[in-house]
C-alpha cells in the first residue's frame, strides 16, 4: 500500500491522436501551402480541430480532476489487520497494470470515483456498501472480485482514500509499479 503513496505524480497527456492530429495538419499544411498561411501549431488538439468543427471542449468532461483519488473498503476481523476488499475493475494494485473493460461500463466502480471527489455526508452509497459488507451480503460482494472474509463478516470496515498517479517509463522499469 505504500507504493501508492511514494510514486510521484507526473502530469500523463494522453497523445496520440493529438499528435497524430497535428501530424496529419502539418503535413497537409505544406502542401497547401499557397492557400493556408504558415502558423505556429496550437497548444490543445481542441484549438487545432476546433475549425474542422469535429471536436469542442464542451461536454461532461471538458474539464478533468488534477488527481486520481480512489476509495477502498478494507475490513478486519480483529480490529488491528486490515485487508482490503478486492475490486473487479477499479486501480488498486500498483503493480497491476490498469484494466479497460470496453464496452461494459463498472457502475459501481465508476460511481465509487465520483464519491472520492466529495464528503461522505453526499456519498450514501458507500456508507450503505460499508453496512452492507459487515452483513456479508451477497449482492454487494458480487460487486467485488472476491470476498476476503467468506466464513464469517469482518468484524468492522473502513473506506481509504488513495491517490494515485502513474508512473514515469524509468519507474516502472526499475520497480515494475505502474
Amino acid at each position: 500500500m505504500a507504493a501508492r503513496e511514494a510514486i510521484r505524480p507526473k502530469r500523463v497527456v494522453s497523445g496520440r491522436v493529438h499528435y497524430a492530429a497535428m501530424d496529419f495538419l502539418h503535413h497537409r499544411r505544406a502542401s497547401f501551402a499557397d492557400a493556408i498561411p504558415r502558423l505556429a501549431l496550437p497548444t490543445s488538439p481542441i484549438t487545432a480541430l476546433e475549425s474542422f468543427h469535429i471536436a469542442n471542449s464542451y461536454g461532461l468532461f471538458a474539464v478533468m480532476t488534477p488527481a486520481r483519488h480512489e476509495i477502498e473498503f478494507q475490513g478486519t476481523k480483529d480490529g488491528k489487520t486490515w485487508v482490503p476488499c478486492p475490486f473487479r475493475y477499479k486501480p488498486q494494485d500498483p503493480s497491476q497494470p490498469p484494466l479497460i473493460h470496453a464496452p461494459y461500463h463498472p457502475r459501481f466502480d465508476w460511481n465509487l470515483w465520483f464519491a472520492s471527489l466529495g464528503g461522505w455526508r453526499e456519498n450514501t452509497s458507500v456508507l450503505n456498501t460499508e453496512m452492507l459488507l459487515l452483513r456479508n451480503d451477497p449482492d454487494v460482494i458480487k460487486l467485488f472480485a472476491g470476498n476476503p472474509f467468506a466464513g464469517a463478516p469482518p468484524l468492522q470496515v473502513r473506506a481509504v482514500v488513495w491517490q494515485y498517479w502513474f508512473t514515469d517509463i524509468a519507474t516502472k522499469r526499475k520497480t515494475g509499479l505502474w
